[in-house]
């Protein structure tokens, strides 16, 4: 099998692919170390390819597959079943109503928005 370094590759992908494709392997190598070995991939028999419907008279569907856990699948986009979070405030140590995730966003902007002023220089008054 040949072995061609990272160079050569490049410079001749074209013919060593064609050759690769003809049934001709060879090894890409990096710096005399082998790295990948390129084989051509084998097609399928134009008749050995599969096709929509080989298990006709297998299987059966049951005919109410499209309605199927619908209402379960409805209350969890809805959010009916799904328990509210909760988590425990660790200033307090009490368990607390979880906050969504834009309102906590909001919250905590609010909250670095009061310290930015309370820390903001004060502007001085002008003495002409």
């Amino acid at each position: 099998m040949r072995t061609v370094n990272m160079h050569e590759a490049k410079t001749h992908l074209s013919s060593l692919v064609k050759a690769a494709a003809a049934g001709e392997p060879f090894i890409i190598a990096r710096a005399g170390k082998p790295v990948v070995k390129v084989v051509a991939l084998s097609a399928p028999e134009d008749g050995a390819t599969r096709r929509i419907g080989f298990l006709a008279g297998r299987i059966s569907v049951p005919e109410d597959f499209d309605s199927m856990g619908s209402g379960k699948i409805e209350s969890l986009f809805q959010g009916a079943d799904r328990p509210q979070p909760q988590r425990q405030d660790l200033r307090t140590g009490h368990r607390v109503q979880a906050r969504g995730l834009r309102e906590s966003r909001a919250a905590g902007a609010a909250d670095i928005r009061g310290k930015l002023r309370q820390h903001a220089p004060r502007p001085t008054p002008k003495t002409e």
